[in-house]
């Protein structure tokens, strides 16, 4: 499958996702209270969990530069996720007010880089947003 068909068919917002309208129901009204900071998106794979994460990431205000997209099935790591966590100790540049992190792959991190990761998803920086993608949740 090309990035082209992807990125032409690839939801746009939370409106156009189609069969997952109590998810982005439940989704839309857990970041309108901003009261959380770190999602668990779990089911098969292609069911749109990373799509989902994408759109959530724009709706919290994050930009695109200040996005921090993370394929757990290659960088599965501690090294990799202090590298991430690093960066977030910073405010987002410029215009930004939010940065967000999409871990894709979840389950395949080792269990050091889990662990190392547990302090910053519980109580993360006021401008930082977890969107963690699996789908082996039992893993998790």
């Amino acid at each position: 499958m090309s990035n082209a068909f992807i990125d032409k068919y690839r939801p746009k917002t939370f409106d156009e996702v189609v069969g997952h309208v109590s998810v982005v129901k439940s989704l839309k009204n857990a970041l309108k209270k901003g009261t959380a900071r770190c999602f668990l998106f779990t089911g098969g794979s292609g069911f749109g969990k990373t799509t989902l994460a994408y759109l959530a990431a724009a709706q919290v205000g994050c930009k695109p530069e200040d996005l921090i997209d993370v394929d757990a099935a290659t960088k599965t790591g501690i090294d990799a996720m202090r590298e991430v966590q690093d960066t977030l100790m910073f405010r987002p540049l410029g215009d930004g007010t939010v940065k967000a992190v999409i871990i894709d792959e979840f389950q395949a991190l080792s269990k050091s880089a889990v662990q190392s990761l547990l302090k910053i998803t519980e109580k993360p920086p006021e401008w930082v947003y977890w969107f963690l993608c699996t789908t082996e949740p039992n893993k998790v």
